[in-house]
C-alpha cells in the first residue's frame, strides 16, 4: 500500500479538524485564552441552559440568546 499520500493528507486533515471544534467551541461560547479555559456566563431554566453567542454573518454581527 502507498502511504505516501496519507503522509502529505493526515497532518492538513489534523489542522483543519482541530480548527473546526475550535470554531465551534467557539461558537458555543467556550474558549481557551493565554493557557485559561473560560466560558460564557450561563442561564439555567429548568432543564434547558441558555448561554449568549454572538454569530458573525455577511448582514453583521448579531447576538442570539
Amino acid at each position: 500500500m502507498n502511504k505516501s499520500k496519507l503522509k502529505t493528507y493526515a497532518p492538513q486533515a489534523r489542522k483543519d479538524f482541530i480548527a473546526a471544534v475550535t470554531q465551534r467551541a467557539n461558537l458555543l461560547g467556550l474558549s481557551e485564552t493565554a493557557g485559561k479555559f473560560e466560558a460564557l456566563p450561563v442561564e439555567r431554566r429548568g432543564d434547558v441552559v441558555l448561554f449568549a453567542v454572538s454569530i458573525d454573518l455577511a448582514l453583521g454581527s448579531q447576538l442570539v440568546a
